[in-house]
């Protein structure tokens, strides 16, 4: 049976923290270069996600070891670049590659509808959670589930502005939320940097194909003559 629906309170996120925490997120704050970065992350980020399996316990440790060991296989995950990229050795990372997964699935999602079906699992998988506790929290205090359930709702609401960076060189936030209707890269770097590519590859195109004149022809086929009839009397000789 599913959980209670957690209840809303006076520390409900706003609408910038939900989205702040979908796109840090879906792009891998959490795996930074940076360690400032990665701190940041979870400094930020640690009560929108589970922490019913803390403890310093064997059971605690042995139970976390058998859900890492569970997402080691490849088709626990939903996207192709999940299964090479996501290698987490904690539960909170184990929850945040999860949520992950799940988001980069909506974010390519080919229609608005198959993003809202995808999106209604994930709801359910957060409500539905139990691993270790399934408490809500205690009165006066913001549910984890809230939190994250709030983003949800906003992901909702904001699906038709969803996108991919179309930059194949963009490795720091590809996954956006667009500002205008005709945005097409995340940042104004991405945009330049694609149209380099395109300009360089306009220029590859246009360039003109090299044509050999008649003389040039023979030349080249005199050449090649010449060194067929070396080689020729050379293997005769070897046969003598």
């Amino acid at each position: 049976m599913a959980a209670s629906k957690p209840s809303k309170c006076e520390n409900a996120p706003t609408a910038d923290q939900c989205r702040d925490f979908l796109l840090a997120v879906v792009n891998a704050e959490d795996r930074a270069r940076s360690a400032g970065t990665r701190a940041r992350f979870e400094k930020l980020h640690r009560t929108w996600l589970p922490n019913d399996m803390a403890g310093e316990s064997d059971a605690v440790a042995n139970a976390v070891r058998v859900l890492l060991s569970a997402y080691s296989a490849p088709q626990m995950w939903k996207c192709e670049r999940s299964r090479s990229e996501e290698k987490p050795t904690t539960e909170f990372h184990l929850n945040v590659a999860i949520l992950r997964d799940n988001l980069r699935h909506i974010w390519a999602a080919n229609s608005q509808r198959s993003a809202k079906n995808e999106l209604v699992i994930v709801r359910n998988d957060v409500l539905e959670y139990h691993r270790g506790g399934n408490d809500l929290a205690s009165e006066g205090t913001v549910d984890w589930r809230f939190r994250t359930m709030s983003a949800l709702d906003w992901l909702e609401q904001n699906l038709h502005r969803i996108r991919i960076c179309l930059n194949p060189e963009c490795n720091e936030t590809p996954y956006f939320v667009r500002a205008t209707n005709n945005q097409r890269f995340c940042c104004a770097t991405c945009w330049e940097n694609a149209e380099e590519i395109r300009r360089r590859e306009k220029m590859r195109l246009s360039e003109p194909k090299r044509v050999l004149s008649n003389e040039a022809k023979a030349a080249i086929s005199h050449a090649q003559k010449k060194r067929w009839r070396k080689y020729r009397v050379a293997k005769k000789r070897r046969d003598q």
